[in-house]
């Protein structure tokens, strides 16, 4: 399922709760399923992010929400970068 979003809201959950807000995100997934996105961190939780363990990428799109699970973070001042594999859980 290839697929490109640009300018989406969302947010990053770690062991099931808000980590960080983020805005302007970017997300491309692959024809193999492989994800990846970045964006702007507009609130954030320094603790949750560094030692969240499980991440959860969470998209806004439409009135869905997509949501990818055991995702990479890797944040970088105000910007986040994300990594994973696998179809989004649509909610």
């Amino acid at each position: 399922m290839p697929v490109d979003l640009n300018g989406m809201r969302g947010e990053i959950r770690a062991g099931g709760r808000w980590a960080a807000t983020l805005s302007g995100v970017v997300c491309h997934v692959s024809p193999t399923d492989a994800i990846s996105a970045s964006g702007r961190i507009d609130k954030r939780d320094d603790y949750r992010l560094e030692h969240g363990g499980r991440y959860v990428l969470v998209l806004i799109v439409g009135k869905r929400l997509w949501q990818w699970r055991d995702v990479t973070v890797t944040v970088d001042g105000d910007r986040v970068t994300v990594a994973g594999q696998g179809r989004p859980d649509i909610r």
